[in-house]
């Protein structure tokens, strides 16, 4: 059998030539057809503060600690919950410092944000706001000249000696035993605790951990003897492998703790609200959190008369001013003191 090669070809590109010319139409007509307009929600928000805040969190995920994004997506919250409550959509051309000012106000009024929050989303805002001045775009600068108001020294709670001693010697719930001994590793070490969720068995050499900071990047060394043995002591009964737990739930288990421990003297601190000063009394266990740790190992060093340029070094402080705002409730030491003055 003869295949007449040259007629089958011809016969194939007789059968393509209608459905390539169909598709030629097709397309012809599509270039005709305009698109359809982006819906005007869609629009405005291309346009709009949230959807540059929304690529500035994409854009630097990777660059900032997880603590710092959770920041600026509590700003995104914020101004979205401010753009509903005005039912206007805000973009660059909203911002000035009139806008920064009723910025605050529905932060104070309506959602009821007391001063030392509202500088945290300040300081989130001024630094996105630059990010994007930086690339081009153009606002009103007033915006930088807003301010929060705050008081020179805010009162935390800390751990006093005698409090440290009862925690120790407190039995918990066996649930509650893992949360326990990582509060007091941190409180020994006096480090942060995101530093202590990274901690690795190879970084501790000669009873001495040895780190770069996760905030600051500056090396830190902590001395697991003397004051620091209690910390290498939880260190071998885990094996160098600390337990790991989202600090949402250390802070309620941390609080459990201190209340089953009796941590319970009446606290009471101020904060600002706009200008006006609230004064609050609670049992000193609702306010432990995991920072409380830091600054009783700060307050206790103190107390006990190491100079601050030794504990600037454990803290990785570089101002001496930023230390002492976490010294507190240093009265018996002041009380000692004056005991042991004689004329």
């Amino acid at each position: 059998m003869i295949v007449d090669f040259a007629n089958k070809k011809n016969s194939k590109i007789a059968q393509t030539e209608p459905t390539q010319k169909r598709a030629i139409r097709r397309q012809a007509k599509k270039k005709d057809v305009q698109p359809k307009p982006a819906p005007k929600e869609q629009t405005e928000y291309k346009a709009s503060l949230l959807f540059y805040l929304d690529r500035f969190i994409r854009e630097n995920t990777n660059v900032y600690r997880n603590e710092t994004i959770k920041r600026y997506q509590t700003l995104h919250v914020l101004i979205k919950g401010y753009q509903e409550h005005s039912k206007t959509v805000f973009t660059f051309e909203s911002v000035n410092i009139d806008w920064g000012n009723r910025f605050i106000d529905f932060l104070i009024n309506v959602r009821n944000n007391q001063n030392e929050a509202m500088h945290k989303v300040k300081v989130c805002l001024f630094k996105f706001l630059r990010y994007y001045s930086e690339r081009g775009f153009i606002f009103n600068q007033s915006i930088f000249k807003l301010t929060v108001k705050q008081l020179n020294k805010l009162d935390f709670p800390i751990i006093t000696e005698s409090e440290l001693t009862k925690l120790i010697e407190t039995k918990v719930p066996t649930i509650l035993e893992k949360y326990k001994d990582l509060f007091l590793f941190q409180l020994f070490t006096g480090q942060r605790i995101s530093d202590v969720k990274a901690f690795r068995k190879e970084q501790v050499k000669n009873l001495i951990w040895e780190f770069y900071a996760e905030k600051t990047s500056k090396l830190t060394k902590v001395p697991l003897s003397g004051f620091g043995a209690y910390a290498l002591v939880i260190l071998k009964k885990y094996d160098y492998k600390l337990p790991s737990f989202t600090e949402q739930h250390l802070n309620k288990n941390i609080k459990e703790i201190c209340r089953i421990a009796e941590i319970d003297e009446p606290f009471t601190f101020q904060r600002l609200q706009g200008a006006k000063v609230i004064t609050t009394t609670k049992p000193k266990w609702e306010l432990i959190t995991t920072h409380t740790a830091r600054r009783s190992c700060i307050s206790l060093l103190i107390s006990k008369g190491i100079p601050l340029p030794t504990i600037m070094k454990l803290t990785g402080h570089s101002d001496v001013r930023m230390l002492m705002k976490y010294e507190q409730n240093q009265f018996d030491a002041l009380e000692k003191a004056f005991q042991n003055i004689k004329l």
